[in-house]
C-alpha cells in the first residue's frame, strides 16, 4: 500500500484514473454475481465511497474480515462508477484491515441514527460519537477542535473567548 493516502472528501476531487489509498470505517458490504461492494466512510464528508472488489482480486479469507464497522485501507484506482448518485468509485486492487468488528458480538446495522434519536436516547456524547452516523461525527469534531483551541490558549498564558455575534466593528 505504497500509494498516496487521500481522504474521502479529497479523493471525491482527483480525476478518474488516479490511483489512491483509502483509510476508514466499513458502513456495509454486499456480494453480487463475483464482485462485492463496499461503503466505505472516514468522517471526511457525509457521503461515503464505494470500493468495488472483483473475485479474485481479494483473497477470500481477507473478505470475510470485512464486515460492517470493520477499520480497512483500501488501495486501487478511481473509475467512473456506472451507479447513479455518485460520480466515481474505487476499483479496489488491495485491502488491509487494521481492526475487525466480529457482527456477533458487535452487531451493527448500516443505518445511522438521526440527532433526535439520539438526545431521545440519552446517550452520552463518547458513545454518540459512531463513524456511521455523519451528523454526530461531524459535532465530535467540532467539539474536538473547540477543546483543542482552548486547550492550546491555556498553555500560552490565557486567552479571552469571545463570542463572535456580540463583536461590534466601527
Amino acid at each position: 500500500m505504497s500509494l498516496q493516502h487521500h481522504s474521502i472528501k479529497q479523493a471525491y476531487d482527483l480525476p478518474v484514473g488516479t490511483e489512491v489509498t483509502l483509510h476508514g470505517w466499513v458502513r456495509s458490504r454486499r456480494d453480487s454475481k463475483g464482485v462485492t461492494f463496499i461503503e466505505l466512510n472516514d468522517g471526511s464528508r457525509f457521503k461515503s465511497m464505494q470500493l468495488v472488489v472483483d473475485a479474485g482480486v481479494v483473497s477470500e479469507e481477507t473478505l470475510k474480515q470485512v464486515t460492517t464497522g470493520s477499520s480497512v485501507a483500501a488501495s486501487g484506482v478511481l473509475v467512473e462508477s456506472p451507479a447513479k448518485g455518485q460520480a466515481v468509485e474505487l476499483k479496489v486492487s488491495q485491502i488491509k484491515i487494521y481492526g475487525t468488528a466480529d457482527p456477533a458480538t458487535y452487531p451493527l446495522q448500516k443505518k445511522g441514527h438521526t440527532l433526535e434519536q439520539h438526545l431521545r436516547r440519552g446517550l452520552p456524547r463518547a458513545q454518540r460519537a459512531d463513524p456511521r452516523d455523519s451528523h454526530v461525527l461531524s459535532e465530535e469534531r467540532f467539539h474536538l477542535c473547540a477543546d483543542a483551541h482552548h486547550y492550546h490558549l491555556g498553555l500560552r498564558g490565557g486567552g479571552t473567548n469571545v463570542q463572535r455575534d456580540f463583536v461590534e466593528f466601527a
